[in-house]
């Protein structure tokens, strides 16, 4: 009887063939995203690009913004902060 391996399975990855380290992450992209992104997707993401700290986002008034296969994020210093509602302190009664 042949013991198989998860990758030995048709349509079925293992964790460790996702972070193989013949495969080396050069987009800018987390390990963790780009191979959950290629699982579910089923494309590569070997080609794309993220650029951190861009102003690109800025000229259309988004926090992202992607053109074929570059991604430019923005920074939330550059002045459009996401705004999260401050935790409401009970009063204290005495």
């Amino acid at each position: 009887m042949k013991v198989m391996n998860m990758v030995d399975i048709p349509g079925i990855l293992s964790l460790a063939s996702l972070f193989s380290p013949e495969r080396k992450n050069s987009t800018g992209l987390s390990d963790t995203l780009k191979a959950g992104v290629e699982h579910l997707s089923g494309l590569s993401m070997d080609d794309i690009s993220v650029h951190y700290h861009s102003s690109k986002p800025a000229q259309v008034q988004a926090l992202a913004y992607t053109q074929g296969i570059d991604i430019h994020v923005r920074s939330v210093n550059q002045g459009l902060a996401l705004k999260c509602p401050q935790p409401r302190r009970p009063l204290h009664r005495k």
